[in-house]
Parts: structure tokens; sequence; C-alpha cells
């Protein structure tokens, strides 16, 4: 008589284990609709995540403002973060017009030698609002042609001004004392236009190591409100 089978017992689930993250923004508004919506959607995932609000080394994912993550761990791989590492060099107007300035003139014959506008770089001291590098400004003013001062981390041209005279710059930064970088180029006249607009090209690229560049094929072309003429104070038809 053959033995009975054995008894067969009903294999335990598969629990995954549960994952940390961190999710912490300075902003109590924002920070609250972080926390409310990462559950949300840890939750609608199956769960497996544990949600705190601080830092620790077991945290998987980290939820927060720039200046917080956690940089070392999400370059070497132990860590997933809600943003991707700014080129501050590549980024920032000031220190782009650095680095270009730099590689042609190790590289006299690089094509940026002549792409690039001349600039000067002013970085104001926050009292005085001057800089040695005011006199050169002056200098160039004084040869008549116009030039355009941008600041060096502030984007959508807000705080950008054509001058055509050291005056107007002196009453720009005072108007704007909480800006103390800036970039001061040549301005490009006659551009080329479209349908007689100036306009820009934005190019969207992802930058990798030091220095391997990805170029998105679909590009952004931004135009001037009103058409293109030669007054500088009209704004609106030489900002793009």
């Amino acid at each position: 008589m053959s033995s009975p089978p054995p008894s067969l017992t009903p294999p335990t689930a598969l629990v995954p284990p549960t994952r940390i993250a961190c999710v912490k923004d300075s902003a109590p508004y924002v920070h609250q609709k972080l926390l409310a919506a990462f559950s949300g959607a840890a939750a609608a995932a199956g769960g497996g995540w544990e949600v705190r609000e601080e830092m620790s080394g077991e945290v998987a994912l980290q939820m927060g403002d720039y200046d917080d993550l956690d940089w070392d761990r999400v370059m070497a791989g132990q860590l997933v973060a809600n943003a991707y590492l700014y080129r501050k060099g590549l980024i920032r107007k000031a220190q782009m017009a650095f680095y270009c300035r730099k590689h042609y003139t190790k590289h006299p014959a690089s094509f940026l030698k002549s792409a690039v506008p001349d600039t000067i770089i002013l970085e104001l001291d926050s009292r005085s609002l001057f800089c040695p590098e005011l006199y050169e400004a002056e200098e160039v003013l004084e040869e008549g042609a116009p030039w355009i001062l941008k600041p060096s981390v502030v984007d959508k041209a807000n705080s950008v001004l054509i001058a055509t005279n050291f005056k107007q710059l002196k009453k720009h930064f005072k108007a704007n004392r909480d800006i103390l970088e800036w970039v001061f180029q040549e301005y490009v006249q006659h551009p080329l236009l479209i349908d007689g607009t100036k306009f820009h090209i934005r190019t969207y690229v992802i930058a990798v190591g030091s220095l391997r560049v990805y170029v998105n094929n679909d590009m952004l072309a931004l135009f001037a409100l009103d058409r293109y003429n030669d007054d500088v104070s009209e704004r609106m038809a030489h900002i793009t």
C-alpha cells in the first residue's frame, strides 16, 4: 500500500521589502502637497514605501529642495532624487562666459571666438554696487554702440537692460540691488529675422561627465512680441 502524499501547505505570500523615501520641502505648503502626492502614488502602486521627513543612509528616494539633496549618493547610484544635477558652469551666464573665454583663449581657432559676443563679467559689491570692471563697461559705452546687461542667474528676460550710456547702468543696478552678478555683452544688431521679428532658438541638451553632450532634436523658437527696429529703447522688439 502506497504511503499518503505529504501534506501541502500553501506558500507564504511574498512581501516586497519596504523602501524608504525622504520627502521634505522648505516651503510648508509645498511640503504638505508633496507628502500627500507621494503617499497617494505609493498606495496606488501597491505600497511598499515608508515615508520619512529626515534623511538617513537607508533612504532610497529623496524629494526636496535642490540644495538639500544628497548629491554624493545620487552620483554614486545609491539614491534617486527629484532633480537633475545642474551644470552651473553651463547655465549661469557669468560662468558660461568665463569658460567660453577660457576655452578660446587656449584655442584661438575655436568657433567660439567669433560666435560669442564681447562680454564683461560684473560682480558687484553688495554695499557700493561697484566692481573694477565697471570702468571697462563705461569705456565701451562711450563708443556709442548699445550693450545688453543680463543677470547671471535670472531667466525669462527679467531685469534685462539694453544700455546706451553709463547712467542707465547705474540706475539699473540701484533698482535691482539684490542682483550682484551680471554679464554685460556687446549687443548684436541687425540679427537674422523671421517675418521681420527677432527670435532665438532654445536647444535642450543633457550634459554627461566632462563632457559628453546629447542634443534633443526638437527645439523651441522664442519670438519678440513686436517687429524688429533699430530703436533699442523699444524693449518688446528686442527682447525674446
